[in-house]
């Protein structure tokens, strides 16, 4: 199995049962299917498209490289200052970030 995949199976099992079900989560289309297979509410998850201006209403934002490119320096500084946890380094980090 690949490396990215390793690290997104592992992050979306943290998640999974160390996140309130209650917790809205925005994660990339790929990381909110991996969730949800891995028994996260789809109804909780709210996928980041191309289009998507900011993860207001999320509780907590899944900051793959996907979702760090799309909102860049905001993301950090401005929606989701605090990472609670963190999987694999590099462009394949996966961030848990809270809201």
């Amino acid at each position: 199995m690949a490396a990215a995949a390793v690290i997104r199976q592992t992050a979306a099992r943290w998640v999974t049962r160390q996140v309130n079900r209650a917790a809205i989560v925005a994660c990339d289309p790929a990381m909110c299917s991996l969730l949800h297979s891995s028994g996260f509410p789809a109804a909780n998850l709210v996928p980041v498209l191309p289009d998507t201006t900011d993860p207001l209403g999320a509780d907590l934002v899944m900051a793959t490289a996907v979702v760090r490119n799309q909102f860049g320096r905001r993301l950090t500084r401005v929606y989701a200052p605090l990472a609670i946890a963190r999987f694999g380094t590099g462009n394949l980090r996966i961030d848990v970030r809270q809201v």
